[in-house]
């Protein structure tokens, strides 16, 4: 059996003595789009913010690719080359060009020329569907645009692993379509392996293959599995009502 990329045993997460979420452990594998889903406060963000290194954990252990995450600092230095993260806003430097952002990356992790770094900005604009807009600032960007270059920023060094925070949100219905195409795009012809916290349900069931429901009054893990499977079979009713936007008699999707 193939191993897990990312294993989350026994964690626990929250700020100082109020636990969030307790003894969660659940495995990511490699090529997964997964999602972290649940009600607003149940501690998504911060699982997030633990995953990526930005918070320690209250307890509990998190490894990527064999390697421990959470107790080694050198380990989690070299897998944070391999990773990339989306904000909800896309974080861009505002006094910074869109090219000077995603450039970034590049010349803190690599010893690529400026020519090379050029070329491989102007390829991965045009991978996300932003080619020619290099030299624009971040406000002159639509909300769209800024997810788009935000992306752009994050796959830079081309990573293995790629978290998004929110990606549809501030989205008009068509952008946020497009940006859902364009994260299954990655993850097919890359093979990204892709993280997820949404609230935005449709882009959940189109986007992802598995994923875990966290309870706000369990604080700990409820259902876990694809997200579909989850909305047909949903195994309690918070989630039934929640995958269904609160319409407790709506028969299960097909």
């Amino acid at each position: 059996m193939t191993k897990p990329l990312i294993s989350v045993s026994n964690l626990s997460i929250g700020y100082g003595c109020r636990v969030l979420m307790k003894n969660m452990s659940f495995d990511i594998n490699r090529g997964d789009v997964f999602a972290i889903m649940g009600p607003s406060g149940c501690g998504k963000s911060t699982l997030l913010r633990v995953m990526t290194g930005l918070i320690a954990p209250l307890s509990g252990t998190i490894s990527v690719g064999g390697r421990d995450f959470t107790g080694d600092e050198c380990a989690r230095c070299d897998i944070m080359r391999n990773i990339g993260i989306l904000y909800q806003g896309g974080a861009l430097f505002g006094s910074m060009t869109v090219a000077e952002n995603i450039e970034l990356p590049l010349r803190q992790y690599t010893g690529y020329s400026d020519s090379m770094i050029r070329d491989i900005v102007d390829m991965k604009l045009t991978l996300v569907g932003l080619p020619g807009v290099g030299d624009l600032y971040p406000s002159q960007l639509s909300g769209g645009m800024k997810k788009r270059a935000g992306l752009a920023r994050a796959l830079a060094l081309d990573p293995q692993i790629v978290y998004f925070d929110e990606p549809s949100a501030g989205l008009d219905p068509i952008a946020s379509r497009q940006l859902d195409d364009l994260i299954l795009e990655i993850n097919h012809a890359m093979g990204t392996t892709i993280i997820l916290v949404s609230h935005e349900l449709e882009s959940i069931f189109t986007v992802a293959n598995n994923s875990i429901f966290l309870d706000t009054a369990r604080h700990e893990i409820s259902g876990r599995g694809n997200p579909n499977d989850l909305r047909r079979n949903p195994p309690n009713a918070t989630i039934k009502q929640f995958l269904t936007r609160g319409k407790t008699n709506e028969k299960s999707a097909e």
